[in-house]
C-alpha cells in the first residue's frame, strides 16, 4: 500500500514539472518579436521570398497580403515596385514576413 502512494506521488510530481515546461514553451513561442517596417517591394522570387529595400525575406505560409484596397490578395497580384508596409519575425530559417501592406501613394500637388 505505501509503494502504490509512493508511485502516484511521484507520476503527480512528474506531471506536474511536465506540464509546467510544456507551458513555459509555448510562452516562449508566442514571445517572439514582431518588427514592423516599410519600404519598396521590387521583387517576388521563385523560391517564395522577396526583396524589399534590397532585403530578401522569406514569406511565411499564413502571411496576410493586402493590396492598396485594403483587401486580402495573392502575392503575385501586387504591381511591382510597390510602397508597402510590413511585418516581420525572425527565425531559424531568418527574417520571415507574416504581413504585408501595400500603401497608397500619396501624391504631391502643385
Amino acid at each position: 500500500m505505501r509503494k502504490r502512494k509512493t508511485i502516484i506521488l511521484l507520476l503527480s510530481v512528474f506531471s506536474v514539472f511536465i506540464v509546467s515546461v510544456s507551458i513555459d514553451g509555448f510562452d516562449a513561442l508566442a514571445d517572439t518579436p514582431t518588427v514592423k517596417a516599410s519600404g519598396t517591394l521590387t521583387s517576388i522570387e521563385n523560391d517564395g521570398s522577396v526583396i524589399i529595400d534590397n532585403g530578401g525575406y522569406g514569406i511565411d505560409p499564413s502571411a496576410t497580403i493586402i493590396n492598396r484596397k485594403g483587401k486580402s490578395v495573392p502575392l503575385r497580384s501586387l504591381s511591382l515596385p510597390a510602397k508597402v508596409r510590413f511585418e516581420y519575425r525572425y527565425k531559424k530559417e531568418g527574417f520571415i514576413i507574416v504581413l504585408i501592406e501595400e500603401v497608397k501613394d500619396k501624391k504631391v500637388k502643385k
